[in-house]
């Protein structure tokens, strides 16, 4: 799984090298991807998230820390989630051990619209 961005576009690519892969492309107006933010109150933590929509499926890649007011204060995790309408399909957790396996605000291109749907927000 990979999320490359570029000043004009950001794209979503899961699988190998090869005609089998996903790949989702999106310039932010074309309504195929969207930025979720949340934020616990206080020092509760945040997770970012990126929704890449293709066919009736929603490719959700999360990153999130945990605030101080958290039981995981300072913990780190990501993942991927695919629903299929209302229908959770997969819930996959990467690994954080390091940069490459998580992203922040500062990541994502200005131009990634804001999540219009509040329910597909949180993976916590």
């Amino acid at each position: 799984m990979a999320i490359c961005a570029t000043p004009t576009a950001v794209t979503y690519r899961f699988g190998g090298p090869g005609a089998g892969a996903l790949q989702i492309h999106s310039s932010g107006s074309d309504g195929a991807a969207h930025l979720g933010t949340l934020r616990g109150p206080g020092r509760g933590g945040e997770q970012i998230s990126l929704r890449f929509s293709n066919n009736g499926y929603d490719y959700i890649v999360y990153s999130a820390v945990g605030g101080t007011l958290t039981t995981a204060p300072g913990k780190q995790w990501s993942g991927l989630v695919v629903m299929q309408g209302p229908n959770e399909l997969s819930n996959l957790h990467c690994p954080v051990r390091g940069k490459q396996q998580r992203f922040d605000l500062d990541d994502v291109p200005s131009f990634v619209p804001d999540e219009n749907r509040s329910e597909l927000l949180a993976w916590f």
